[in-house]
């Protein structure tokens, strides 16, 4: 161990530069420990064969060879410290050996007049070397922080963040005025090693057991300054009242009891104040180590970790309960979390929720992960790393943040790039389900649980291509998680979309979010399908900076984050997906519809592939003269087709009208009309507004045809025609001959006749 300097030795008070401190008196352990330092230094020729220089520029070469050399006072901290001379005296150069004195490894930084509250300038003796943790610097706060960021500035150097044992930034009125901390330079920061909360919790529990009576606690050790007293000051008001009870009772039994009762309301409430004054004793988990527990507690009250404030404690008890939130007293007494209400989440699935990331955040202080990676079991239950980040982290923190009041657990059983069939008896080549089954089972186990309270699913990318009996598989794969013992039928499931085909630039992976949605359609009650494009930025970029996706089928960091809370806040809110048995939407389309989806580009898509009846149907049985049912299909520029098919399809399609008004059945252009196709897909007959066109087949009235197609083989009719009666007795032959022509000419289409015979 390094001496004290003799600066420090023979200080004239006991808290340096603090004379309120008293007078000091030197210690001879120190005094001997600081003069046989001196002498090993002379022994070893450091101090009696070497010279030394009080800045670099002043060294000269008139040395030997291997002549040692120290700078002691450059206004450049680097240049101070060791130097070795090379060549012979009067030639060479001098080589720097350390940037720090030997021995002098504790400096003492003193406040200048031109320090503020949270801004400390100050000058160091000796001289502070430079570089990172060279040297332990104490120093004494001049006033006491008003805010948060606090810098120091050290003999004109950089300008550094004071930060507390454990990296964080201290609050307002953490450091004292007259305090004196400890710690060493690191790179832009000055990390103290004292444990401010342990030393104010300390001065705090004095003030509120021992305060005067009528002194009031201040706001610095968590009094008001006006009305919150010792428990000394309580003890003495009751005794006041006791004994001003017993000054009345000569004159009033009945005023004795009284006073009686008040003395023993008043040592009650003493009893209170003590018992809670107890609790701030254990202010924060960073300052137990240094306390020691009274014998007989089994349970404290630890109000936060690093300060009091920042809301991270909880009670702890003595029974090992598995939690990784514990610590050890001063007495050797290990002391465990006890869990709030604790709310357990298993995650399933492929890469996604296998992947974990690097991602600096805060998680929730009631979140605990389960430690196993890769195929792994795991062992224990730990607090979520604040540098790491996944997609069952990032659910389960969500929740644990919206559960202040319990203890949210999450274990995870994914593997990258792998079906649905690993989650199935006979699994190809890797058994998920098998992963899952055993984690959960020993992360129950390690909290002495039975059941988990939620399920979230993340898989379908390696099925996508070739989907077809996925449904089926999923099922099958709840119908194995509700025969365990710890998945209660009606467990909460959210079920994840994969990737969009708008990232990806794959058509399947579009219709395997349909079939996602149709998993979480069969059990709407129980299950909940969230979109995970639809959280994110929808572009890939491994950073961050413009998407969300690492790649065409992984959320980066960012994204995990980002997918994981939304999806839990969607869980949490009953919100998420599309509710409703057999009810699916494509989010990339806008198509939606009822049964098995199509990727024909319909908007509403109605189907059900089964021996059964597929229908829409619109009905009003109510015979009031309003009462009105209908179905309307308008397209500006499209059509409407009712259709049946099939050959063996024995049933019909029909309109029936049974109303006393006219059933319409209308084409209101000029240039439209009706068309009709019976037996074949070819036109059959036409009405327009020219007249009822029969394009094949007859025209049959009552049964009775009346007309069929056209004779051919008739040329157009020449010569005279005669149109008129004429007597059969007595017509000639060629009049006869013309009224016959005149019929040809009326019966041909090409005499603009009707059109029965033609050529």
């Amino acid at each position: 161990m390094a001496a004290p300097r003799g600066s420090e030795v023979w200080r004239d008070y006991v808290t340096d530069g603090i004379p309120s401190s008293g007078a000091n008196k030197p210690k001879k352990s120190d005094i001997r420990s600081w003069s046989s330092w001196l002498e090993s230094m002379v022994t070893s020729g450091v101090l009696s064969s070497g010279p030394w220089f009080a800045t670099k520029a002043a060294m000269t070469l008139g040395y030997a060879a291997n002549t040692v050399a120290i700078v002691y006072n450059d206004p450049t901290a680097a240049n101070n410290g060791l130097y070795i001379k090379s060549g012979a005296s009067g030639s060479g150069s001098w080589t720097q050996l350390t940037s720090f004195l030997p021995g002098y490894q504790f400096v003492t930084a003193s406040p200048t007049g031109a320090s503020t509250a949270n801004a400390i300038v100050a000058s160091t003796s000796p001289r502070l070397p430079a570089g990172d943790g060279v040297a332990l610097v104490t120093l004494a706060i001049p006033v006491t922080n008003t805010a948060s960021p606090v810098t120091v500035r050290f003999d004109g150097g950089a300008v550094l963040t004071i930060k507390t044992r454990t990296g964080e930034d201290p609050d307002a009125g953490e450091l004292q005025q007259n305090d004196v901390v400890a710690g060493f330079v690191s790179g832009a920061t000055f990390r103290l090693i004292s444990d401010l909360n342990s030393f104010r919790n300390f001065q705090s529990a004095k003030a509120w057991a021992n305060n005067d009576e009528d002194v009031p606690v201040p706001a610095s050790l968590g009094g008001d300054g006006v009305n919150t007293f010792s428990a000394k000051h309580w003890a003495a008001k009751s005794e006041e009242d006791a004994d001003r009870s017993y000054d009345e009772a000569d004159r009033s039994e009945v005023a004795r009891a009284g006073s009686e009762s008040a003395r023993d309301q008043a040592a009650g409430y003493v009893n209170d104040i003590v018992s809670e004054k107890e609790v701030p004793i254990y202010s924060t988990v960073a300052g137990m180590p240094a306390i020691t527990v009274p014998p007989g507690m089994s349970v404290i009250n630890v109000r936060g970790r690093n300060s009091i404030s920042d809301g991270d404690g909880g009670l702890y008890g003595t029974v090992n309960n598995g939690s990784p939130d514990k610590f050890t007293s001063l007495d050797g007494r290990t002391w465990y979390k006890i869990f709030k209400k604790p709310l357990l989440i298993a995650v399933s699935g492929q890469s996604n929720p296998a992947n974990v990331r690097d991602y600096a955040w805060q998680p929730e202080s009631n979140l605990y992960v389960w430690n196993a990676t890769g195929t792994a079991l795991g062992t224990a239950f730990v607090v979520a790393d604040n540098t790491k980040i996944s997609f069952p982290v990032a659910f389960a923190n969500e929740i644990a943040r919206q559960n202040p009041d319990r203890s949210v657990f999450v274990v995870t059983g994914a593997r990258p790039g792998r079906a649905i069939a690993n989650w199935l008896p006979g699994a190809p080549d890797e058994d998920v389900y098998a992963l899952l089954k055993t984690r959960v089972e020993a992360a129950l186990s390690a909290l002495s649980a039975s059941k988990i309270d939620r399920f979230a699913w993340w898989q379908g990318e390696s099925d996508a291509a070739a989907p077809s009996a996925y449904e089926a598989n999923f099922e099958a794969v709840v119908g194995r998680l509700r025969g365990e013992s710890w998945f209660p039928y009606n467990t909460n499931m959210t079920i994840m979309g994969i990737v969009s085909t708008a990232i990806n630039g794959d058509p399947v992976y579009r219709n395997m979010n349909i079939i996602l949605q149709r998993c979480a359609a069969k059990d709407p009650q129980n299950r909940m399908f969230f979109y995970t494009v639809g959280a994110s930025v929808a572009a890939i970029d491994p950073t961050g900076a413009a998407g969300d996706w690492a790649d065409g089928l992984h959320v980066n960091a960012q994204g995990t984050f980002k997918v994981g809370t939304a999806a839990a806040k969607k869980t949490l809110a009953g919100a998420g997906g599309y509710a409703g048995n057999g009810l699916w939407k494509d989010p990339e389309t806008g198509n939606f519809g009822l049964g098995p989806s199509s990727l024909a580009g319909q908007l509403l898509d109605v189907r059900r592939d089964a021996n059964s009846a597929a229908m829409i149907r619109a009905a009003n049985l109510d015979t009031g003269a309003s009462a009105d049912t209908g179905y309307l299909a308008l397209s500006a520029n499209g059509s409407l087709d009712i259709r049946a098919y099939g050959a063996s399809q024995s049933g019909r399609a029909q309109i029936a009208w049974s109303g006393t008004t006219s059933l319409d059945i209308k084409a209101n252009n000029a240039s439209g009309g009706l068309r009709f196709f019976v037996g074949s897909t070819s036109e059959n007959m036409r009405l327009t507004l020219s007249g009822l066109n029969l394009l094949s087949g007859v025209l049959f009235l009552s049964s009775q045809q009346v007309i069929k197609g056209r004779i051919t083989g008739w040329s157009t009719p020449t010569g005279g025609m005669a149109r008129g009666n004429f007597d059969p007795g007595s017509i000639s032959l060629a009049d006869l001959a013309a009224q016959v022509n005149a019929l040809k000419a009326d019966l041909h289409a090409g005499s603009g006749g009707h059109g029965l015979l033609g050529n």
